[in-house]
């Protein structure tokens, strides 16, 4: 009898980006290539890396931003789920809030960026369930 491989597990991120003053949300259209969707940051772990320390990583690779011009919040919230070629994903979520609005450097991922308030908030909007959950509890946990 043919043994089952193990399930391969794969860390990732997300990051919800978070404009208390005027309440407003941050999300990236993805390029073309990946479906021209709308996203929070998301990343995959590296090896030796921890989900914090991704996310910071992702931040800085999608945006340009720096640490020091947000801060980043655990939401302590982990997404589940399989993908077809069968893999399983651990995805952490994570918020960043900002005094001011960034000046954002897109990386070649995605195509554009907006802010949306809040009251412009639709699960239409999203290419993925998790990414509309992680806005929820991110609004929830910064008191928007």
């Amino acid at each position: 009898m043919r043994q089952k491989k193990p399930i391969a597990i794969q860390k990732k991120i997300q990051v919800v980006f978070l404009f208390p003053k005027e309440k407003k949300y941050l999300l990236f259209k993805v390029n073309e290539e990946r479906g021209s969707f709308w996203q929070n940051i998301t990343g995959s772990v590296e090896k030796n890396e921890t989900f914090y320390e991704a996310a910071l990583r992702e931040i800085n690779e999608e945006t340009g931003l720096m640490p020091d011009q947000y801060i980043l919040h655990d939401l302590k919230i982990e997404h589940r789920f399989r993908t077809r070629h069968p893999k399983i994903i651990r995805e952490k979520s994570f918020v960043a809030t900002f005094d001011q609005k960034p000046q954002i450097i897109l990386s070649d991922e995605h195509q554009s960026c907006c802010w949306f308030h809040f009251h412009e908030m639709k699960y239409a909007n999203y290419g993925y369930e998790s990414n509309f959950k992680s806005l929820i509890y991110g609004m929830s946990y910064v008191n928007f």
